[in-house]
């Protein structure tokens, strides 16, 4: 029986023995009460965890070593940390001799990094720091001699004494302004600073002119002036940095230096806007330089060169020609050509097109001819309306049938108006509606008013006030009608002719006026006196007739005389 259970118990050595290591790694988990976080050490993984929200507590110098020191693992075996969101400071000597250190993770949420923080984390190589870090402590990243390179944040507005002292081989890069407070690195490291940041160029001049320092240009460069490379290329580098640029020269659009004719080449001078440098170029012999152009006959023009004498003689270049009276049903029309090299002008009659012309599709009369025609209306499937009701209109004349009263809906509520069930224009608007009337008038055929934006209520509703029954615009609204102009039979006039007048208005009737011709000082058209006329007196008859002149002359003596005008 003895030798069955020591037999066992071998064998659960054996498979013990055969389990992965990880089987035995521990985990270990503690608070910093007060601080509002916490930790967990995976020594598998050797990776140290902290989360929560609050800090991780600051420690004495090396009487109580790191935060972490009294936590039940060696802090000089952790290889990886991770401060996750929430946790808002690292506390002095927080990871203070964390030798084997080679990985560090800190959330954004990470502000301060108190003194001493990362002293003697000899191992780590580099570390990203959080990009609303705003200050960071005295030597806190003291020793860290493996530190290769660190990005300061452009939120960084404070950096105590030392903190990268020892720091033998770090690259350090600052993003933003000189920070507050900031010590000197170790003089073998090489630090890069915004370049053209005024804070830096006086800073890199004074308090840092003996260390490695490097402007670096972020985005575009600030290039210098350029300077010639061959007939091809300029170059130029950045004041900041050591970037150089080599560019094609930008030749300007040159300058003539001799101008060329039609029997020699000329000469252009070519500038480049960036370094100055100059090329010529051959221009080709140039055009003629022509007199203006001549009229020869009705078919040609002609030009002399007024350097070389050369002529040349083409055919007129008629323009697309300009209409002095239109071709209609029962007249021919006119066209003027003009020549746009030498002006001369030509006409061409465009015969009668019998083409009746009417106003609208519903016009039944030909405005030119007076020939009649069978129309009738179409009107639209839609409704038009105001607040005495709705109608159809014609599409072509704008002609409404009789109008139909509204039939109205439901009554309005808080938010629906009362509109009519056949044409929808609306009634009455909602209970809550507040009228917005326009400044200004408008109107249709029945008056005008001031409208509502945002109903059909019309303010102040008037009648058109036109000056007479042959104005066509209202004078207080702006709206246009049409009208016809009543003619007079009998002929008006003035000095200079004769004309119809519209018996409503008075206007003159333009294509009727003509000059007037008189006959025996009157007008035989319109009976005016012709202003001029001075009749024979009778004793001047009486002397003609006694001197024995003929009797069927006499009266044509006696008719009388034109007035001399004065010189």
């Amino acid at each position: 029986m003895k030798r069955k259970l020591l037999s066992l118990l071998l064998t659960l050595v054996l498979v013990l023995s055969l389990l992965p290591h990880t089987a035995w790694a521990e985990v270990f988990e503690a608070g910093f009460g007060e601080a509002g976080t916490s930790f967990t050490y995976d020594s598998n993984t050797k990776t140290l965890t902290v989360s929560g929200r609050g800090y991780i507590p600051s420690r004495d110098f090396e009487s109580e070593g790191s935060a972490f020191s009294k936590s039940g693992f060696s802090v000089a075996e952790v290889e990886k940390v991770v401060i996750k969101s929430g946790v808002t400071k690292i506390g002095k000597l927080a990871f203070y001799k964390f030798t084997n250190l080679t990985s560090v993770t800190i959330s954004d949420t990470v502000t301060e990094i108190y003194s001493y923080a990362f002293y003697d984390c000899v191992s780590l190589p580099s570390i990203t720091l959080p990009k609303n870090l705003k200050t960071i402590g005295d030597r806190a990243f003291k020793n860290c001699t493996s530190l290769t390179s660190i990005t300061i944040p452009a939120s960084v507005t404070e950096i105590g004494s030392g903190t990268f002292s020892e720091c033998k081989n770090l690259q350090l890069t600052f993003l933003g302004d000189v920070p507050k407070g900031l010590g000197s690195p170790h003089r073998s490291a090489t630090v890069y600073y915004p370049a053209g940041n005024p804070t830096w160029t006086n800073f890199a001049q004074t308090a840092w002119y003996e260390y490695k320092l490097v402007p670096v240009c972020s985005g575009s460069h600030s290039l210098g002036e350029w300077t010639t490379v061959d007939e091809n290329k300029h170059q130029s580098g950045c004041i900041y940095c050591d970037y150089e640029e080599t560019a094609d020269h930008t030749w300007d659009g040159g300058t003539t230096t001799l101008a060329p004719t039609c029997q020699a080449t000329g000469e252009a001078l070519f500038t480049c806007t960036g370094c100055g440098e100059t090329r010529t170029e051959v221009l080709p012999i140039g055009d003629h330089p022509y007199s203006p152009w001549e009229k020869v006959d009705d078919q040609t023009h002609t030009h002399t060169c007024t350097v070389c004498s050369k002529e040349e003689t083409v055919d007129h270049s008629w323009d697309e020609g300009t209409t002095v009276k239109a071709a209609n049903c029962i007249a021919d029309g006119e066209m003027k050509y003009t020549c746009t090299g030498c002006g001369l002008t030509r006409s061409e009659v465009v015969p009668m097109n019998g083409i009746h012309t009417y106003d609208h599709g519903c016009d039944k009369d030909c405005n030119i001819c007076g020939a009649t025609r069978t129309t009738s209306h179409k009107y639209s499937s839609d409704w038009t309306g105001n607040k005495s009701g709705h109608w159809h209109k014609c599409v072509n004349c704008g002609d409404k049938q009789a109008a139909v009263a509204h039939v109205p809906g439901p009554e309005a509520t808080e938010e629906t108006p009362q509109t009519c069930t056949v044409c929808g224009y609306i009634l009455k608007p909602t209970l809550k509606h507040e009228h917005d009337f326009a400044a200004a008038l408008t109107g249709d055929e029945t008056g005008h008013w001031f409208p509502c934006a945002t109903c059909t209520e019309q303010k102040d509703f008037a009648a058109h006030d036109f000056t007479n029954d042959c104005d066509t615009k209202c004078d207080a609204c702006g709206f246009e009608r049409i009208t016809q102009h009543v003619w007079s039979e009998a002929w008006s006039h003035d000095e200079a002719g004769h004309f119809y007048t519209c018996t409503v208005c008075g206007e003159k009737k333009a294509d009727s006026r003509s000059e007037h011709d008189f006959r025996r000082g009157v007008c035989k058209v319109c009976a005016a006196a012709d202003p001029n006329y001075e009749p024979m007196s009778p004793a001047l008859i009486a002397l003609i007739a006694a001197a024995g002149c003929a009797a069927v002359a006499v009266p044509a003596i006696i008719l009388g005389k034109k007035k001399k005008k004065n010189a």
